[in-house]
């Protein structure tokens, strides 16, 4: 007998799925979305690469000073000493932004260079601000400079065409950085899977700025499972909810289908043993294939996992909403990476 059919066997026969057999069914069943789209680097955050992203040019793009201070040959203070400073005459500013390309640095002479601006040719160390000291347009040193001091090479970080984020890989803010540094304005993804949410239950009020009947209660898995799915990289495309009415419920199902394609459902509630518990009965009525129904854990027994018959992937949820957390967390979460 296939995994499948043994695991719809043993839920049908009332025995409980270990909680590890049910998560590997889901994952197994569980494939990457092929769409592809590209996506402006502020919306990009949280999105998973469907390419690398290269490096377009070195970064950084130049040889550039890492502090505010002086542009020196290190050879003119090779014999300064706290005993003995060397002074050299202090020449133009350099200011971040500035084009130094024409810009040179004379032997014998020193410029004051500010963070981030390019080094002038000549210049061999940046002598911070802090150990020298000025007086009549000349800085005096008293030590001498190793060559390269507080000179930040260019492509030091990233090198023209090196790999900044695998494909794969997700888009953390941290990521936006080097991004943003390297002039990447657009980012090619995956496209976001799509989840439809349906909760189910007569005593459920979806209108939670209303007063609470008598016997009802506020749908609260409907916003939680809306607040949730993007920050497990989905798109709540859709999210309804119906009564204990098996005809309704299959109604509503077939149109969301239909009308949104959606990658995985995900319902809540009507599960469980009960008299008004159809979800199981109504997936199997669509022709859906029932993979598991009823797992080893504790909230969240109740949990059934199905294929539907486009392919779709189908989890019924335990309605109390700590089991409708775990069960989002624990078996769609975990789907949801994989897609």
């Amino acid at each position: 007998m296939c995994e499948a059919c043994d695991a719809a066997a043993q839920a049908q026969g009332g025995a409980l799925v270990p909680f590890e057999t049910a998560l590997a069914r889901a994952l197994e069943i569980a494939l990457p979305v092929e769409g592809i789209e590209t996506v402006a680097l502020e919306d990009a955050a949280g999105r998973v690469l469907a390419e690398p992203a290269l490096a377009p040019l070195p970064l950084p793009p130049f040889d550039n000073s890492a502090m505010d201070g002086y542009a020196v040959q290190a050879g003119d203070i090779l014999d300064a000493t706290s005993e003995r400073a060397v002074s050299l005459p202090i020449g133009d500013n350099l200011p971040a932004g500035m084009d130094a390309s024409g810009e040179g640095l004379s032997s014998g002479s020193c410029r004051r260079i500010m963070t981030g601006a390019p080094i002038p040719a000549g210049c061999d160390a940046i002598v911070p601000f802090e150990e020298a000291s000025e007086r009549e347009g000349r800085a005096f040193f008293t030590a001498a400079a190793r060559v390269g001091a507080h000179i930040r090479r260019a492509g030091e970080d990233f090198r023209k065409g090196m790999p900044v984020l695998g494909a794969g890989g997700r888009i953390t803010p941290s990521a936006i950085l080097p991004l943003a540094a390297l002039g990447t304005n657009k980012v090619t993804v995956y496209e976001r899977p799509k989840v439809a949410v349906i909760t189910t239950g007569l005593e459920l009020v979806d209108d939670l700025s209303c007063a609470l009947p008598k016997g009802k209660i506020y749908n609260a898995n409907a916003p939680y499972m809306e607040a949730v799915l993007p920050e497990l990289g989905a798109v709540c495309c859709r999210s309804l909810s119906v009564g204990d009415d098996a005809l309704a419920f299959c109604a509503k199902l077939s149109q969301i289908l239909e009308m949104d394609a959606p990658d995985i459902v995900v319902s809540s509630g009507a599960v469980s043993a009960g008299s008004y518990d159809f979800v199981r009965g109504a997936l199997e009525s669509l022709g859906a294939e029932v993979l598991f129904h009823k797992v080893l854990m504790r909230p969240g027994k109740p949990n059934l996992f199905a294929r539907l018959p486009n392919g779709a992937l189908y989890f019924g949820l335990p309605g109390n909403p700590a089991a409708t957390a775990v069960g989002l967390r624990f078996f769609v979460g975990q789907a949801l990476r994989i897609l």
